[in-house]
This record gives structure tokens, C-alpha cells and sequence, in this order.
């Protein structure tokens, strides 16, 4: 199986401190196993994508968390 991983609010930790890391919350959330022998034949040819969609959809409703 594929594991979707969505992390949240990374860039309050690196990316807006550059050169130096700062601490900060972020969330983590472990989305539902992906099974590619489940998918249909048009989402297996297009698994990353379809992987891309699901850890957008967990980003985007994780996003008013933090």
C-alpha cells in the first residue's frame, strides 16, 4: 500500500527563517492506505497524480488547523 503523509505549517520552521531552523507546531496527518491493485485501470496509470490529489485534499482541510 501507499501511505499519503501531509505535513502542515513546515514553512513557519524553515522556509521563513532561512538560513536558521526555528521551532514551531506543525501537524502531521497519515492519510488511508492507497491499495493500487483497488484502483481502477485510468487511476493506476495515473497513481502519482491520484496520490497527489488525496495529499492535496488532506492540505487543504488541514489547513484552517493550524
Amino acid at each position: 500500500p501507499i501511505i499519503p503523509v501531509c505535513l502542515c505549517n513546515t514553512e513557519n520552521i524553515f522556509e521563513n527563517n532561512l538560513p536558521w531552523i526555528k521551532k514551531g507546531k506543525i501537524l502531521i496527518e497519515y492519510g488511508k492506505p492507497i491499495y493500487p491493485n483497488e484502483l481502477d485501470k485510468e487511476q493506476k496509470k495515473k497513481i502519482g497524480a491520484y496520490c497527489q490529489d488525496v495529499i492535496a485534499e488532506m492540505l487543504e482541510k488541514n489547513k484552517s488547523m493550524i
